[in-house]
């Protein structure tokens, strides 16, 4: 599966970084790390600062989060438990949906949508 090129810079990594905190009760979320890191520009969307966050954990930061809270760095070994945890009950929910979806479509053309096998993957 291809990767997206990230549209961001090192330097808006580096700004994102520097407004995360640690600890829950410090927690930000994609709006107010926008605002304070200048990476939202003209876009409608969070992506950019999602896909930097993503890229952030891809390095090795130890970045939680929760839709109630937003994002925030942690140091217990517990919490990135429960997030990791968190994540896949999300994604296999998300992989249910799109079976269930797919079915319907089955019944409505005769055809199943063939997923690339690295697409469904956990």
């Amino acid at each position: 599966m291809a990767k997206r090129n990230p549209s961001f810079t090192q330097e808006e990594m580096n700004r994102v970084l520097k407004t995360l905190m640690r600890g829950v009760e410090n927690a930000k979320h994609a709006q107010q790390i926008e605002k304070e890191a200048g990476t939202l520009k003209e876009r409608r969307t969070h992506f950019p600062t999602r896909a930097i966050i993503a890229a952030l954990i891809k390095q090795g930061v130890p970045i939680v989060s929760s839709t109630q809270r937003g994002y925030w760095i942690t140091e217990s070994p517990a919490e990135l438990r429960r997030y990791a945890l968190s994540l896949y009950s999300r994604a296999a929910e998300i992989r249910q949906r799109a079976n269930d979806v797919n079915l319907i479509h089955e019944k409505m053309t005769g055809e199943k949508i063939e997923f690339p096998p690295q697409q469904m993957d956990l």
